[in-house]
């Protein structure tokens, strides 16, 4: 699955079908040895201002502060395990309520902390943040862009497996439709050798504004979509 072009945006509708929000942000926690695993979605205004950047986020929670009290000044967050079905739209196990307020059990606010503290709070980071950030590595040089998250189902789990990285990664959402990947076949961008598929534990995404390379360039080099491909060949 990827999360940014299946996911992030979608429609989100209850168990009766009325619509409640779209997709503004994914929240995974991070896991020591193991990969980041999907734990809610977050809706609203305020989810969606801290895409665009810290300051549009600070004002989007003060102004619904304003509006809505000191409770609607963080996103509203659906665990995922409440995820009933995913098609055109998301369900979600949640109602209405007759005063069109939302049923849900809302999850902690996200909390970092550095791997090394040995502290039992849940770790978490925002998916979202990482659509766009360049990648770093250890020499300090950009090696790209994180365009896509790829996800997969682990037992009762939505776990990330790796991370699409590169000037043409974005182009992938194309494909979601016949038209998008007949404009890819005609300019081979489906085939283009700039595109890194880094696999999770090889990208640091604790600070999601500057997410690093866990390996040297010359290993990233076994990454890219074409010596990918010449390995499954043989």
């Amino acid at each position: 699955m990827q999360l940014l072009r299946d996911i992030l945006d979608k429609q989100v509708v209850d168990r009766e079908q009325v619509k409640i929000g779209k997709v503004d942000g994914l929240v995974a926690e991070l896991r020591q040895g193991k990969p980041p695993r999907v734990v809610a979605i977050e809706l609203g205004s305020v989810a969606l201002g801290r895409r665009l950047g810290a300051a549009p986020g600070r004002w989007a929670a003060r102004l619904a502060a304003r509006l809505s009290g000191k409770r609607q000044a963080r996103p509203h967050r659906i665990a995922w395990n409440k995820v009933r079905d995913i098609g055109v739209d998301i369900e979600f196990r949640y109602r209405r309520a007759p005063d069109q307020s939302l049923c849900l059990a809302g999850l902690a606010a996200p909390t970092r902390r550095r791997p090394d503290s040995g502290s039992l709070t849940m770790a978490t980071v925002n998916l979202d943040h990482l659509a766009g950030r360049r990648v770093w590595s250890e020499n300090g040089r950009s090696i790209g862009y994180i365009e896509e998250i790829i996800a997969e189902q682990d037992g009762d789990d939505l776990v990330v497996t790796e991370f699409h990285v590169g000037i043409f990664a974005a182009f992938e959402r194309l494909s979601a439709s016949t038209i998008g990947t007949a404009l890819l076949d005609v300019f081979a961008l489906r085939r283009r050798e700039g595109l890194y598929r880094i696999p999770w534990d090889k990208i640091d995404i604790s600070e999601p504004a500057r997410p690093r390379l866990l390996c040297s360039e010359q290993e990233l080099s076994g990454f890219t979509a074409g010596s990918q491909r010449r390995k499954t060949s043989h």
